[in-house]
């Protein structure tokens, strides 16, 4: 199965959700990249881009990012989700798995884009307008009133659905300009 609601370790998690507001890759396919990750990742996350696998012009491999990653070696990770039984599951079930292509957007200057708390590491704040949108180490974004690490951006709104999810929407600075 290329893609998966079902797996050993995350199929009983509520996993994170991305929306591309307006990121470049929406129109510009030389804004997506194709990737490849060894492990388990949700949509929303980060990961390194690094080299062509062999024999391929296309596809990437990807690594966990660490502190002081550039930000154009980054992708948000946002395959679209494929759920195969809606009775059952919803895009909150799906995820990466291991091995499989993802579909990576590379962060330009003033894209913006959404994600839920699920994506956010265990030490960001509170999610509200203002903060400062980083990476430190890992593949969450966390979100700090302060800069720290790697900035990717500014949240510049967060929106609560009537069913209790959460986004929060992140404008990418600082990259080209």
């Amino acid at each position: 199965m290329r893609f998966s609601i079902e797996g050993e370790k995350m199929a009983n998690e509520r996993h994170g959700v991305v929306r591309t507001d307006n990121m470049a890759g929406t129109k510009l396919g030389s804004f997506l990249v194709s990737i490849r990750h060894d492990e388990d990742i949700d949509n929303g996350h980060l990961l390194a881009i690094d080299e062509y696998e062999d024999s391929t012009r296309e596809v990437r491999t990807a690594s966990v990012p660490t502190t002081g990653t550039a930000i154009g070696r980054l992708a948000l990770c946002a395959t679209p989700e494929v759920v195969r039984d809606v009775a059952e599951h919803d895009i909150f079930d799906f995820f990466n798995r291991a091995g499989t292509l993802i579909r990576g957007y590379r962060l330009n200057a003033h894209d913006i884009f959404s994600i839920t708390t699920e994506c956010l590491s265990e030490d960001s704040v509170e999610p509200a307008r203002g903060l400062f949108a980083c990476l430190v180490s890992g593949t969450r974004i966390r979100l700090s009133a302060t800069e720290v690490a790697t900035v990717i951006g500014r949240v510049i709104d967060v929106e609560i659905e009537t069913n209790g999810n959460t986004f929060v929407v992140i404008e990418v600075g600082g990259v080209n300009g």
